[in-house]
């Protein structure tokens, strides 16, 4: 869920956690010669104290969790 492009929420094995804060953020655009990557990165800190990376694909609109 995100409000104004920065999320406020995100669901994860269908639990909604709130976002207390954006530790980070950072925009990576790549590899426009073959299909483009356009995703702005979010760190978050969850409200049970968890620590998350998602990103909003800017090509497509989707907002997904990265896993490392």
């Amino acid at each position: 869920m995100a409000e104004h492009d920065r999320p406020v929420a995100i669901v994860i094995n269908r639990h909604t956690h709130r976002v207390e804060r954006i530790q980070d953020t950072w925009i990576i655009e790549d590899e426009w010669w073959r299909q483009p990557i356009r995703r702005q990165y979010f760190a978050l800190l969850l409200d049970d104290g968890s620590k998350r990376t998602i990103y909003h694909d800017r090509v497509t609109g989707a907002w997904r969790l990265q896993d490392y």
